[in-house]
């Protein structure tokens, strides 16, 4: 392929990624699927896409390898190079993509971004994200601050001072809207994340007995190993959602647990977690590589995608063989937008990677070109239909 060849692929691929392109355009990119000047370009990027995470260290080349050479292999792929969009359309026969409709960009939606409302044990609402740089309350001798990356750091001040009377215990709620995401540290070091719609209740100080949290939504925790003086062994942390236990002793854990879903997610990536259920009496043990879901207070373990369980945190959505009504609820919370569906089966199973620091236009052409979906916009309501 001639470097003219290659820089006219990668213009027009541009061009799809910013909502700029014409209908001649797109028909004229999606032309070149198969043929073999194409072919080369894709895959000579996934071979640089996999050798990126190899040397990350983060992804198993068996995790990797896989799933690529499928959706290469897939007369239907679209992939945009870099970091860019993919869907593709599980058992479809080449040549019968369905031509894209032109989505209106004209009040497009954009993507999420970090916000968050942080209230305190006094029921003071501070909005984090006009907020400003640097200290921001002060409670139980604890300082918290916002940092220049967008964390909110709480920090022990006083070393005893100042802490509440016995059996007195201070909460702060963060809470991330729709459309919002928010990443907090602990007052004993530990990491917390938030997705879009999601909270997290905490105490404003760790007692002696123990260290314990509440999530609604979903949180990516990196818990800080914590040994108490007086045992001499490493404390729990206990993090709560409506109905499961997670008792962690120190690890890297992702959890998914909104009301509107019928799972609860429990995903492990270091370490070590014992999961319980309010409605059960056995307890389970999850091992590094394995999530666990719950549903209708049965566990369910089974090998994880940790990659696509991290997506989100990572800055994208990884829809593998996912339910369209799964994959848009996770849109819709990202983008802060409602979904209507108009004669759509009860399942339709989609695949492929989007970034969610793309507008919304360009999220909804790549679910129109896997053919299975059409979509409507109109604002912030989006109806999709066959």
């Amino acid at each position: 392929m001639s470097l003219s060849d290659e820089k006219h692929i990668k213009e027009l691929v541009a061009r799809y990624k910013t909502g700029e392109a014409t209908p001649a355009e797109l028909q004229a990119l999606f032309g070149l699927i198969g043929e073999d000047r194409f072919e080369q370009l894709l895959e000579q990027d996934m071979d640089e896409e996999i050798e990126r995470y190899l040397s990350s260290g983060n992804t198993k080349q068996t995790q990797i390898r896989k799933p690529w050479r499928r959706y290469f292999a897939a007369a239907s792929i679209f992939l945009l190079l870099g970091t860019g969009i993919y869907l593709h359309q599980r058992s479809s026969t080449p040549g019968k993509e369905k031509e894209s409709k032109t989505i209106a960009t004209a009040t497009d939606v954009e993507p999420g971004s970090s916000r968050a409302t942080l209230t305190l044990a006094d029921g003071k609402v501070i909005d984090l994200n006009n907020a400003v740089n640097g200290a921001i309350a002060g409670q139980d001798g604890i300082k918290i601050f916002k940092s220049k990356s967008g964390q909110l750091i709480y920090q022990i001040q006083d070393q005893g001072q100042g802490q509440p009377a016995a059996g007195e215990v201070s909460y702060n709620t963060i809470t991330t809207p729709r459309g919002g995401q928010w990443q907090v540290i602990l007052p004993d070091g530990s990491g917390v994340w938030l997705n879009a719609g999601s909270s997290l209740r905490y105490p404003t100080r760790f007692s002696k007995d123990g260290r314990h949290v509440t999530l609604t939504g979903e949180a990516y925790f990196e818990i800080a190993r914590k040994i108490n003086p007086g045992t001499g062994k490493r404390e729990p942390f206990l993090v709560m959602t409506e109905n499961q236990k997670i008792e962690v002793l120190g690890t890297h854990f992702n959890v998914n647990a909104y009301s509107d879903e019928n799972v609860v997610r429990t995903t492990l990536l270091e370490g070590k977690v014992k999961l319980s259920a309010s409605q059960l009496s056995a307890s389970i043990e999850l091992k590094p590589g394995f999530e666990a879901v719950l549903t209708d207070q049965h566990f369910k373990v089974a090998e994880a995608d940790t990659q696509a369980a991290l997506a989100w945190k990572n800055g994208d959505f990884i829809f593998d063989g996912q339910d369209l009504r799964v994959t848009m609820r996770q849109i819709a919370r990202w983008y802060d937008i409602d979904i209507i569906y108009q004669d759509m089966p009860d399942k339709v199973l989609i695949g492929g990677t989007v970034s969610r620091s793309n507008k919304l236009s360009a999220v909804l052409r790549a679910l129109e070109l896997t053919g299975k979906v059409k979509v409507k916009t109109e604002g912030r309501r989006i109806t999709l239909s066959r």
